[in-house]
């Protein structure tokens, strides 16, 4: 929804091809390796105290030491920025967002989900 203290933004770079993470309007990296097009992937993007961690079908991408605090007064938006610009160009599903749980701690490299995922 912003670029505000807080605001967590991912996007693809100019040519459609790596995300790119942003935390308070800062680019802090962008993705290591260029996924498969035509392809659907698993994304998660953690914080493990200070350290910020792109996954990748289960496999580490990216990181940055960040100890921004994510959240703030913003309305989280998925896909582009509330006012519609930076427009994700693909297709999305199964979004979860964990409030002080870490999901993938360490840089592990972990199985994805292949189902659903539990309402816990």
């Amino acid at each position: 929804g912003g670029t505000g203290s807080g605001a967590i933004l991912m996007e693809t770079d100019g040519l459609g091809n790596n995300i790119i993470v942003y935390i308070a309007g800062s680019s802090i990296f962008t993705e290591s390796g260029s996924p498969a097009v035509n392809t659907w992937h698993q994304y998660a993007l953690v914080k493990d105290s200070s350290v910020i961690r792109l996954y990748r079908d289960g496999v580490q991408v990216g990181s940055a030491s960040n100890s921004t605090s994510i959240g703030g007064s913003y309305t989280p938006t998925w896909g582009a920025y509330a006012n519609g610009t930076f427009a994700f160009s693909g297709y999305q599903d199964e979004m979860r967002i964990t409030k002080n749980v870490c999901r993938y701690p360490g840089g592990i490299t972990y199985t994805p989900a292949t189902g659903q995922f539990p309402d816990s």
